[in-house]
């Protein structure tokens, strides 16, 4: 006899209690209408209104396609995290408040001018009074895309290198397909991938690969590719006012991530795509080009570069503290140190200035200020990954002593020379 086949018992779904489910969007926008001194929301107390305003949110969805050009895997879950995490953090100004908030702060005010906007329930007076103030947050009828046009450019300037996968991202509104409707509509994505932009060029005889340099654009359009206007290159280059195309060598990507190490590699990435958007400053010195990184303002290195066959070629990234650097020379200089002290005492590692202070009262403050080096102390470590924040401490003491060793011996150099009887020095050649 065959036996019978016993059914699963189907649990029951747990029944959503939609008041909880939205207690943390109402705290929070109680908490922004209180930085503006707005008390819209007194008016809002029933649970019917309530529901109607979190109705009118827009849901922050996940990416819906991965659109590559060639064999590039992807991991969807990575790249949802990363936008969610975005969207989370308070990273839009608003200059009238002087604060920072988040993208979904932005969704919960822009929910909450939608239901002041159609309310039958508030004063026509008081709705006109409370339009102006949410104003704050969104001075023009568009400012919530420039928002989101933000929170995507600062994930392609954290995610994209020359050497590496170029992403971009696209974007759209779904409407709400459930049944039981929490949001007015999703926003969804799409992700474009494609392989760097690599070519070849004879540098010494050799053929060597190098990357085109750009700036990532939404949707899967072609990226802006950086260049540089000849006039900007003095003597270097000539010929007629043209743009030069700027490409990078994979030893100078190697050295960049070298070179700024401990500091977190999607903040360099920020911070280099910042760099070539702008390209105002440019120092010519020999037959170099010296184009300046700068983190939070401090100017942390330099782009060598060199014009091969009418290309900006960069071909290494150095410290300001390096001795080719304008800063390092002067340093080495002003301490006596040769390339070798420098390198002892870890004057060309960030470290040394990240996990240190440099006081006014320190012997070596005035060196330090006068070599240009002394904004490198302002780098903290909220730049770093805190498991990673191992501090290491800089021996003052011991550097202030070998500086004081060279300048003696120096000292001591210029006395003697000084003391030499040039005269009898002098008979006595003519004798010889």
């Amino acid at each position: 006899m065959a036996k019978t086949k016993t059914r699963k018992k189907k649990h029951p779904k747990p029944v959503c209690n939609k008041n909880e489910a939205i207690k943390s969007f109402l705290i929070r926008l109680n908490e922004l209408c209180e930085m503006i001194d707005c008390d819209v929301m007194q008016h809002i107390t029933t649970n019917r209104d309530k529901q109607i305003l979190a109705c009118t949110r827009v849901r922050i969805g996940n990416v819906r396609h991965v659109i590559s050009k060639g064999s590039i895997n992807a991991s969807k879950s990575l790249y949802n995290k990363l936008l969610k995490l975005t969207f989370k953090s308070k990273i839009i100004y608003i200059e009238s408040l002087k604060t920072h908030i988040s993208f979904i702060d932005c969704t919960y005010i822009e929910a909450l001018n939608t239901f002041v906007n159609g309310s039958k329930s508030i004063a026509p007076h008081l709705v006109d009074k409370y339009l102006a103030q949410l104003k704050i947050y969104r001075p023009q009828e568009d400012q919530i895309v420039k928002h989101l046009f933000f929170c995507l450019n600062l994930i392609l300037f954290s995610e994209n290198f020359p050497d590496e996968t170029i992403c971009s991202f696209g974007f759209d509104v779904e409407k709400d397909k459930y049944s039981e409707r929490r949001y007015s509509s999703d926003l969804v994505f799409d992700l474009y991938l494609q392989h760097p932009i690599k070519e070849y060029i004879l540098i010494n005889g050799q053929r060597r690969p190098i990357y085109q340099i750009f700036v990532p654009k939404y949707s899967g359009e072609p990226n802006n590719n950086i260049s540089i206007c000849s006039s900007k290159l003095k003597h270097l280059c000539k010929a007629e006012p043209t743009q030069m195309p700027v490409y990078i060598q994979s030893h100078a990507m190697i050295r960049l991530r070298e070179r700024t190490s401990p500091i977190v590699e999607c903040i360099i990435k920020q911070f280099f795509t910042i760099t070539f958007l702008q390209l105002d400053e440019i120092d010519i010195i020999g037959q170099r080009i010296f184009i300046p990184l700068y983190v939070n303002s401090i100017k942390i290195g330099y782009f060598i570069a060199e014009l091969i066959d009418n290309k900006v070629i960069i071909k290494t990234f150095i410290l300001i503290t390096h001795a080719s650097a304008p800063e390092g020379h002067k340093f080495q200089e002003l301490t006596g140190f040769n390339k070798c002290d420098m390198s002892y005492w870890n004057i060309e590692k960030m470290d040394t200035f990240i996990f240190n202070e440099m006081s006014a009262n320190n012997p070596l403050y005035i060196y330090f200020e006068q070599s240009q080096l002394l904004p490198l102390f302002e780098l903290d470590d909220s730049l770093l990954v805190p498991k990673n924040a191992n501090k290491k401490e800089a021996h003052w003491e011991d550097m202030v002593k070998c500086v004081n060793k060279y300048h003696q011996r120096d000292t001591l150099s210029k006395q003697e020379l000084n003391e030499l009887d040039h005269s009898q020095l002098l008979s006595g050649a003519m004798q010889e």
